[in-house]
């Protein structure tokens, strides 16, 4: 049977049904030991995809037999073994395999299969639990073009079927589904009756870190839209769940700062330190809250600076105006350097991003905005092709800033001299730095497969 499945599982490579058909023409009962195996291992491999093509080749096989060879055997055999619940567990992998891959017509297609399988199905918790997962899949593909009310109707029923099942897995996933719908479409408030649903069912399940995923991106839809006590709350549920991710204590800390409490923002800011001292602009935050708090920094500055800072790519000319009006007021600021860098950079003044940058450095700069600015130079340098200067600001940045996100990405290109690629950086809700390489013409991420 080895010799035979190699054959096989070369032909299946190279497409060819013909010689599938003359090996198992020469092996009959081979071929039907190598279906035996195959389904074998579909029942204890992990591996979804891999499940997935062994059902593909069985099938296959089964009708050359069948069609082929006039032996209606293995179909008799597969027809009687195909129950309702199998084949919608089968449609089930193909339609999750798909919507990984992002084939979205294929997995709605296979999902809804799947369903109609179930048609006839009895109301037994694993089927209304699998219906349930089914219907999922489809409300994904619904929330992924963008079809809110067909997502949260099918994610609707999909709850629906998880009560009924009575699986508390089931149930908490339905609820987080509507929940992060509701949050993409900025309906927040009809998505509050799911939060205790998730809550109450989630404990001690895998989909404990989806609901902290959940409630921070619920919270910074929020504070995006200026609901900042929503937000806040929202916060202190995903800290309750995971106070040792970084990323809800640095949301809430802005969060705070934008509801009038410069004070509480301090604190959060600095709890998120304390779990990841590089994150973001956590330390840049710290020092201009503490220069506030010491007066040496009025609160309305640092709150203009914050907008300015963040609307820049909008309006470049307005912030430029801002940013003049507040280096006027405070010369020593190092962060509004860095930004009046970045809106020159954006202009193509090479010549005023480079002044500014380096008056950034010249002002006793807090380690990101100093890690930033020598980023910014180091790119500078690259553009104009200064390759001592290139090496001066990589030696700079790998000493003084060597864990920062801008000591990496340029550590990353070096590694790299002669290729032409983009980098973009990332945390992850625990605080891992994603860093992800981009294709410079059409800055997509890369496939899936990549690394």
């Amino acid at each position: 049977v080895a010799a035979l499945r190699a054959r096989i599982e070369d032909a299946f490579t190279r497409d060819d049904a013909s010689d599938i058909a003359r090996v198992l023409d020469q092996n009959r009962e081979g071929g039907k030991q190598l279906i035996a195996e195959w389904e074998q291992e579909i029942a204890i491999t992990s591996d979804a995809a891999r499940r997935v093509e062994l059902a593909r080749r069985i099938t296959a096989i089964v009708a050359i037999y069948e069609k082929a060879l006039g032996d209606s055997g293995p179909m008799d055999r597969l027809r009687r073994a195909a129950t309702p619940e199998r084949r919608a567990r089968a449609r089930m992998e193909e339609a999750q395999v798909a919507f990984r891959a992002g084939d979205l017509e294929k997995a709605d297609a296979s999902a809804a299969d799947g369903l109609q399988a179930l048609a006839d199905a009895t109301a037994a918790p694993d089927h209304l639990a699998l219906e349930s997962s089914l219907l999922s899949v489809r409300g994904g593909v619904a929330a992924r073009a963008q079809d809110w009310d067909g997502a949260l109707t099918l994610f609707g029923r999909a709850l629906e079927r998880a009560r009924e099942s009575g699986r508390r897995e089931s149930v908490a996933a339905g609820a987080l589904n509507l929940i992060d719908v509701h949050t993409r479409r900025g309906t927040f408030t009809e998505a509050d009756e799911y939060l205790d649903v998730a809550a109450e069912h989630v404990t001690g399940t895998p989909l404990e870190d989806v609901l902290g995923k959940v409630l921070v991106e619920r919270g910074v839809g929020l504070t995006t839209a200026g609901d900042v006590e929503p937000a806040i709350a929202s916060f202190d549920r995903a800290i309750a769940l995971r106070p040792q991710w970084p990323f809800p204590w640095y949301q809430r800390g802005w969060a705070r700062f934008l509801a009038g409490d410069p004070g509480g923002a301090l604190d959060d800011y600095r709890e998120c330190a304390a779990r990841k001292s590089i994150f973001f602009t956590v330390q840049r935050e710290i020092r201009c809250l503490e220069d506030v708090a010491a007066g040496r920094l009025p609160i309305e500055s640092y709150r203009s600076f914050c907008l300015v800072r963040d609307k820049a790519g909008q309006n470049p000319e307005e912030a430029e105006a801002a940013i003049d009006r507040i280096v006027e007021r405070h010369p020593d600021f190092a962060p509004v350097w860095l930004t009046r860098a970045e809106i020159a950079l954006a202009r193509n003044d090479i010549e005023g991003a480079t002044t500014a940058a380096e008056g950034a450095l010249m002002r006793d700069p807090d380690p990101d905005t100093a890690a930033a600015s020598l980023l910014l130079l180091w790119s500078l340098a690259k553009r104009t092709k200064d390759a001592a200067k290139v090496t001066e600001l990589e030696q700079r940045l790998s000493s003084a800033y060597p864990e920062s996100p801008a000591a990496q990405l340029v550590r990353r290109v070096a590694e790299s001299p002669r290729r032409s690629f983009g980098l973009r950086w990332t945390y992850a809700l625990d605080g891992t730095l994603q860093i992800e390489e981009v294709n410079p013409p059409d800055r997509t991420p890369p496939p899936p497969s990549s690394p």
